[in-house]
């Protein structure tokens, strides 16, 4: 499929138009979502070529640096996303200009010592699970700070990534086009012929894809961001089906 432009985005109606999609990394589909957000879509419209602007778009929506709605994964720059961002220094490298990193709110340092590393192979990994032990203790006060509850775990199914994406793209589609309910339906219950679709009631219909909608709108919304944490890509095989029939995830 071609993404590069808005003028190529999909209909969602031919699942044809998501060749490759098997394969793409949950960062691929992390940047799908997110370029699917109409309040994203808007804000790198409004910040056209103000570096300023769009650093502060990138920051709002979680990126390490701007990409507009409009690029595709593959074009340059890729999408890089912050949540799991961090800085290094090292005495080596950046001793002429000795570092003195100045911290927000919610940052934190931890100095590494590698030369306690040098005798003992499990000597760094003792020193990575003390600062993953001191760093959830931060967070944790942190967000007593803030006054945010716990973080959850977020296990976001592959199954519906297409099912979303397309519903997505159909919503978009459907906005300056007749789409009826009927269609988002048969996206829902992939493999279901178009007229047993139109047998159903209206308010049927409506109702059933309803909650897959309100899926679709979450992801684009927020649920990427849970996406881009994850590494390497997921199981073609969790593919199968495109869904269950309540959208339920």
């Amino acid at each position: 499929m071609s993404t590069a432009t808005t003028k190529n985005r999909p209909t969602g109606i031919d699942v044809q138009e998501y060749k490759g999609y098997e394969k793409w990394t949950f960062k691929r589909w992390a940047w799908e979502f997110l370029r699917r957000n109409p309040d994203f879509a808007k804000q790198c419209t409004a910040a056209g070529d103000d570096a300023t602007a769009q650093q502060a778009v990138a920051n709002e929506f979680g990126l390490k640096r701007f990409k507009h709605y409009k690029s595709a994964y593959g074009h340059a720059p890729k999408p890089s996303f912050s949540d799991a961002a961090v800085t290094s220094w090292s005495w080596q490298q950046d001793q002429p200009r000795k570092p003195k990193p100045r911290l927000s709110r919610g940052q934190v340092v931890i100095r590494f010592d590698l030369s306690a590393t040098t005798k003992d192979v499990a000597a760094l990994e003792a020193q990575l699970r003390n600062a993953k032990s001191l760093l959830t203790k931060r967070q944790r006060t942190y967000l007593q700070e803030i006054g945010a509850p716990e973080p959850k775990a977020h296990r976001n199914k592959p199954m519906f990534f297409l099912q979303s994406l397309r519903l997505l793209d159909l919503m978009n589609y459907g906005a300056k086009h007749k789409v009826t309910d009927a269609q988002a339906w048969m996206i829902v219950n992939s493999g279901l012929a178009l007229h047993e679709a139109r047998t159903r009631t209206d308010a049927l219909t409506s109702q059933e894809v309803a909650k897959p909608r309100a899926l679709a709108r979450e992801m684009a919304a927020s649920g990427y961001r849970h996406l881009a944490n994850r590494s390497g890509s997921p199981n073609p095989k969790e593919f199968a089906g495109n869904g269950r029939r309540d959208g339920s995830a």
